[in-house]
């Protein structure tokens, strides 16, 4: 049955055993994120410019500016995190495991991004209270951190911290099975061997 009607869709499994596919698909994925971060960053712009008319205070109008600036730089830094990533991606070695390490890489992408946006809102909506009080805790998006005020300035590296070790211990975790797995062929072929050695 080596014809066109049986076999068309060949190549293309080709390709998705290759990985080559399978890696183009992730990555494609991350340039995707990449470009909504930006999206992001231009519409919290068009948010607190849109927003700001109706800030009571001059203070107030200062702490949301500089929240607006942190949440833009958090979400410049979460691009670059997905443009790296996905190059990460593209240098991954040809092997029979392949989505093992992406969906590691994905965990680990996932964890710093999160950590980025916790540390950078966190500490800078705590400061942005100190500056203009309980008022800025209205602004949209700040009520998390801003009420707490000197205590968001400690406890969001802590909390960032945390994030992003457990996605790295999750990434780690995962990125370890296929090295257990060849490890346990290795093991069970040098048993196999050793067996029809001395029998």
């Amino acid at each position: 049955m080596n014809n066109i009607f049986f076999n068309f869709s060949h190549p293309l499994l080709e390709k998705l055993n290759e990985g080559k596919t399978i890696k183009f698909g992730f990555q494609l994925f991350f340039w995707v994120l990449s470009v909504l971060s930006l999206l992001a960053a231009l519409y919290v712009l068009y948010m607190f410019f849109n927003y700001m008319g109706s800030l009571p205070t001059a203070k107030v109008k200062i702490a949301g500016f500089l929240y607006t600036l942190s949440m833009v730089f958090a979400l410049w830094i979460s691009f670059q995190i997905f443009l790296f990533r996905a190059k990460t991606i593209a240098d991954l070695h040809n092997s029979s495991y392949v989505v093992t390490p992406i969906v590691s890489i994905f965990f680990r992408t996932f964890g710093e991004v999160m950590a980025c946006i916790i540390f950078t809102a966190g500490v800078v909506a705590g400061l942005s209270s100190l500056i203009a009080g309980s008022e800025f805790a209205g602004l949209p998006g700040a009520g998390a951190f801003a009420e707490y005020g000197v205590g968001a300035i400690i406890a969001a590296p802590i909390i960032a911290f945390m994030f992003i070790s457990f996605f790295y211990l999750i990434a780690e975790g995962i990125s370890c099975l296929p090295e257990i797995a060849v490890s346990t062929k290795r093991t069970a072929d040098a048993l196999d061997k050793n067996n029809n050695s001395n029998s």
